[in-house]
């Protein structure tokens, strides 16, 4: 991939500073959600160079180079799995406690309408969503979800406002962090909110990728590693104030923010916010070795793992990869491991028959995976390992759990 189809983020995204010093670097990476018709040679897949940076003054952990999002979000080829039902359902319970029924919500980055339709189920609820991938939009709104096509910031949120209510509640689910211009963002959820308005967001927590060694969290649409610490500030500036944080146990560990506007005195910060804060001060989140100790226990996975799947190999052991999400996309590439992989299998219909990111095996259905089971069994979707195995009972070969 030639330079100029990305750029180098050269300061903080948040706070603007220049003191930034890069901490996590993965060479070379395709595209997490890059699936294939054809096959290609690795000089002609589409890569660019996948390191993340900490700024100095802010604390926060960023992307360093950049892929625009008309690429990173043609055609794209995630959708919010079903098993995120159960957790939706709750938010949207959680939610309605909160701000109460017949209200307007905004769910920003809505992708299959999962979130909303529960928030339709419960009745009453003007619903709409904001989604960039056209083809994912088109399922949404063909699945009764309202929902506009394109990026959401400044513009976008006049658009909004032109067509729909002002919103009680603005949503943004696993999609905060994939913004190239955060702060564009922010004004303009701040600009469709109501003055008593509540934004909620959701998104992978950086201690707990750390402490799970969950790495695949590194990929082009994660422009942001969010720590509360640095949020605090950077939402300050835009007049909007995080009131409460919780854990989540979704994403191997995530927080869910829930962010007013600092001019509504009625919702009172609940304490949450500043024990998050002395936790992450305690975890070494504002230094830099948590992050250099992060990178060592990587590099021991990964000689762990290759030597594993070297013995299978060399013993004639047929070795599958079950679930192809983005994070696989990372550590197949980073391992350097595809030339040890002979099937991928996937229960998505969008991906099957199209070749992985980075290799070229072919997809296959569960179907096929059942009438021609490998020796071997590595499980991509990880974290949901869980429900992979219960789902799999049938399965005799031996499971691997890459991070383990």
């Amino acid at each position: 991939m030639m330079s100029e189809d990305y750029s180098q983020a050269r300061k903080c995204r948040l706070c603007h500073s220049n003191a930034v010093a890069e901490i996590f670097n993965f060479g070379d990476s395709p595209l997490a959600n890059a699936f294939r018709d054809t096959i290609v040679t690795r000089d002609q897949e589409f890569t660019a160079p996948l390191a993340y940076f900490k700024c100095e003054s802010c604390h926060s952990v960023q992307l360093k180079y950049e892929v625009s999002g008309e690429i990173l979000f043609k055609d794209y080829m995630y959708e919010t799995p079903p098993n995120l039902t159960p957790h939706f359902k709750e938010l949207a319970a959680t939610i309605t406690d909160l701000v109460g029924e017949g209200k307007s919500i905004l769910d920003i980055g809505s992708n299959n309408g999962l979130l909303l339709k529960e928030f339709q189920k419960l009745g009453h609820f003007n619903v709409c969503g904001i989604e960039p991938a056209e083809n994912i939009a088109d399922k949404a709104i063909a699945d009764g979800v309202p929902t506009h096509k394109g990026f959401f910031g400044s513009s976008m949120a006049a658009i909004y406002k032109e067509v729909s209510p002002m919103a009680d509640v603005v949503t943004c689910t696993n999609c905060f962090a994939h913004l190239d211009n955060i702060e564009d963002f922010v004004l303009g959820v701040s600009s469709v909110l109501k003055k008593d308005g509540v934004f909620v967001f959701e998104n992978a927590y950086l201690l707990d990728t750390l402490k799970n060694k969950d790495f695949g969290q590194a990929y082009f649409e994660h422009k942001h590693m969010f720590a509360v610490s640095p949020l605090v500030s950077f939402l300050g500036n835009f007049g909007l104030e995080l009131f409460k944080v919780e854990h989540v146990d979704v994403q191997m560990g995530s927080i869910r923010g829930y962010v007013k506007k600092s001019s509504n005195k009625q919702i009172k910060e609940d304490g949450s916010v500043g024990k998050f804060l002395i936790e992450e001060i305690k975890a070494g989140l504002l230094g830099v070795k948590v992050y250099l100790d992060f990178m060592d226990e990587i590099e021991a996975v990964r000689t762990a793992l290759v030597a594993i799947l070297k013995d299978h190999h060399h013993n004639g052991r047929t070795i599958a990869v079950y679930g192809w999400p983005a994070k696989m996309t990372l550590l197949a590439s980073y391992f350097e491991i595809t030339e040890y992989i002979d099937m991928v299998v996937e229960e998505s219909d969008a991906k099957i028959g199209k070749f992985a990111p980075g290799t070229n095996a072919e997809i296959k259905s569960l179907e096929y995976f059942k009438e021609n089971p490998t020796d071997v069994c590595i499980i991509g979707a990880y974290n949901y390992e869980k429900d992979i195995m219960e789902k799999n009972d049938w399965y005799r070969g031996e499971w691997i759990n890459p991070l383990k």
